[in-house]
């Protein structure tokens, strides 16, 4: 599993994603002044800790609580680093 849904792929900042998509619908889990979770629509994209944490993981669930997608990156994987 690679975590890649072009352009959107693991491994990638918060800035990169914001330069994809734009701001997000809504945010959460602020640390250090960044939100470690940008939403976009029923899309959550949660990241590493710090101003240029990279993406960790692409998760989306129904309304009734089923996960439909989880794309986590793999404990000591680095990922690409952006485009």
């Amino acid at each position: 599993m690679t975590g890649d849904i072009c352009p959107l792929h693991l491994g990638v900042t918060r800035e990169y994603v914001r330069s994809i998509f734009g701001d997000p619908d809504d945010a959460g889990a602020v640390r250090r002044g960044e939100p470690q979770i940008l939403k976009y629509g029923e899309v959550e994209l949660h990241f590493e800790a710090g101003a240029s944490g990279a993406l960790v993981l692409i998760y989306m669930e129904d309304a009734g609580g089923t996960v439909r997608v989880s794309i986590p990156r793999l404990a000591g994987s680095l990922g690409p680093s952006g485009p």
